[in-house]
C-alpha cells in the first residue's frame, strides 16, 4: 500500500535537486515584477499625446479628440493643452485651450481630451490643426477606488452607440463629482472620439451604481472597433488594469509550477 501524504515526504537531496528550478523561477518572475512597478528615486513627469483626430460633427462644431498617457512616474495635474485651428491658406483662425478630461493623471494612466469650436462659420473652416501640451503641474497620486463592475455596449435604432453599465466605489470614503469617460477607437488603435457621463449621486463605500454613455455621432459609429473607460471622482481614481505582461507571465509561472508537482507526485508514488 503506497502511503502519498506529504507530510510524511522528507526532503531528501534528489528532491531538492528538483526543487531548485522551481525556486528560481519564481525568484525570476518576482524580479520582473519588482522592475516593472518598481518607483525610481528621480521623479519626472512625461506626457506623451497617444493619438488624436479632428472631425466636423454634426451639430456643426468642430471637434479634436484624441488621449494623451503619463509616461513618468510623477502624477500630473493642471494640465494646459493649446489647439491652433487653420484654415486650407494655413491661416490661423482659432486657438483652443484645457479639454483635459481627467484631473490628476497617474503615472502610467490614459487621460481622454476633447477641444471643439462652437462657432458654425469658423468650424466649417477647419483643414488642419495642431495639439501642444503647454503646461503641467507635479502632484501627488490620487488613491484608486473605482472600479467598472460591468459594460456592454449596442446601436439603437437612431445609429447612436449606448453603453450601459456600474461603478462600484471600492474605496473607504464616499465618492463624490463622480464621472465616467468612454475613449473609442478604431480597429488601428486610434482614438475616434470621447464621450462623458457625469453622475449625479455621491457613491458611498462598497456600493454600485448603473450608468450610460450615448454617443451622438451616427456617422462616427461605424469606425468603433473598441472602447475603453475611465472614471474618477474627487476623492478617487479608477482601479487600473492588471498589466498584460505581467498577466502573461503569471499565467506561465503558474503553469509550470503546476507541471512541476505533477512530475514531484508521480516521482513520491513511484
Amino acid at each position: 500500500m503506497l502511503n502519498v501524504a506529504r507530510s510524511n515526504v522528507k526532503w531528501g537531496p534528489t528532491k531538492m535537486r528538483r526543487e531548485i528550478p522551481l525556486v528560481v523561477l519564481v525568484l525570476f518572475f518576482q524580479t520582473i515584477l519588482l522592475a516593472q512597478f518598481a518607483t525610481p528615486v528621480e521623479a519626472n513627469t512625461t506626457l506623451n499625446v497617444l493619438s488624436q483626430t479632428g472631425y466636423l460633427a454634426s451639430a456643426g462644431q468642430y471637434l479634436v479628440v484624441g488621449e494623451t498617457q503619463n509616461v513618468g512616474n510623477q502624477a500630473v495635474h493642471m494640465v494646459n493643452m493649446t489647439v491652433s485651428f487653420y484654415n486650407a491658406s494655413d491661416n490661423l483662425i482659432w486657438i483652443g485651450h484645457g479639454g483635459f478630461m481627467l484631473d490628476t493623471i497617474n503615472p502610467g494612466c490614459k487621460s481622454p481630451f476633447m477641444c471643439l469650436i462652437n462657432s458654425e462659420i469658423l468650424a466649417s473652416q477647419v483643414n488642419h490643426y495642431s495639439v501642444e501640451i503647454s503646461s503641467f503641474e507635479p502632484t501627488n497620486p490620487k488613491p484608486v477606488g473605482l472600479r467598472i463592475v460591468t459594460n456592454s455596449s449596442y446601436i439603437d435604432e437612431y445609429g447612436d452607440m449606448v453603453i450601459n453599465g456600474t461603478i462600484k466605489n471600492t474605496g473607504t470614503t464616499t465618492a463624490s463629482m463622480l464621472t465616467i469617460w468612454a475613449t473609442y477607437y478604431d480597429t488601428h488603435g486610434n482614438v475616434t472620439d470621447v464621450r462623458e457621463e457625469a453622475l449625479t449621486v455621491s457613491l458611498y463605500p462598497n456600493l454600485t451604481f448603473p450608468f450610460e454613455i450615448k454617443l451622438y455621432e451616427p456617422n462616427r459609429v461605424p469606425s468603433i472597433t473598441s472602447y475603453e473607460l475611465t472614471a474618477e471622482s474627487y476623492e478617487y481614481a479608477s482601479i487600473p488594469e492588471f498589466p498584460s505582461a505581467a498577466l502573461w507571465l503569471l499565467v506561465m509561472v503558474c503553469a509550470l509550477v503546476a507541471v512541476a508537482k505533477k512530475k514531484n507526485a508521480h516521482h513520491v508514488l513511484a
